[in-house]
């Protein structure tokens, strides 16, 4: 709604331009200027929207419903519980700020939101790496593609993606090849 309103004043100045008789002077404006609150509402937005992703992928997560398997299973498993309970302590101080998080004048939001976003960084790295860990510690294609799977949202997010990138490119190689050897054998 906001970027259509943006697009409509954009075009209705240059028609203003082309059919006032003073060459629409009183239009001639820098939309940012008009829209500089407008702007801050849509970057707060898409804030909670990146919040809003983040609860999202980590309720996904959940130690009650996710489970490692393979040598280090267990202690994979603490692991991520660890990891879940510092997310939901995170996001838990995002929501119960005592401000409005729509209020674009609320710039305690700015300061909130950056530690959440810092915490968020480091409790995806300590994912990636652990994920990388378990990757490792299963030996099988079916295993590792589970592991692929159970996290599918997690490994679009960025810091998760970069680590585990390469792995489901092997992966993917380590598929075709044993699809290679049965096809092999028959």
């Amino acid at each position: 709604l906001c970027q259509s309103w943006k697009r409509n004043f954009v075009q209705f100045q240059k028609v203003a331009s082309a059919e006032l008789p003073d060459n629409g002077s009183a239009w001639d404006v820098n939309p940012s200027d008009v829209f500089i609150r407008v702007n801050a509402f849509i970057e707060r937005c898409g804030e909670i929207k990146e919040f809003l992703s983040a609860a999202r992928c980590y309720q996904k997560i959940d130690p009650n419903r996710v489970v490692f398997g393979a040598s280090k299973g267990l202690q994979l498993t603490e692991h991520l519980g660890n990891i879940y309970g510092r997310f939901q302590k995170a996001a838990k101080d995002i929501r119960s700020v005592k401000y409005d998080i729509t209020d674009i004048d609320a710039e305690a939001f700015d300061v909130d939101f950056f530690a959440f976003r810092q915490k968020i960084k480091q409790l995806d790295r300590t994912l990636a790496a652990m994920l990388i860990d378990s990757y490792e510690d299963n030996e099988t294609v079916l295993s590792r593609m589970d592991l692929m799977y159970v996290f599918e949202d997690m490994l679009k997010r960025p810091e998760i993606q970069d680590e585990m990138e390469k792995k489901e490119t092997k992966l993917l190689f380590d598929y075709r090849d044993e699809l290679l050897a049965v096809q092999a054998k028959f």
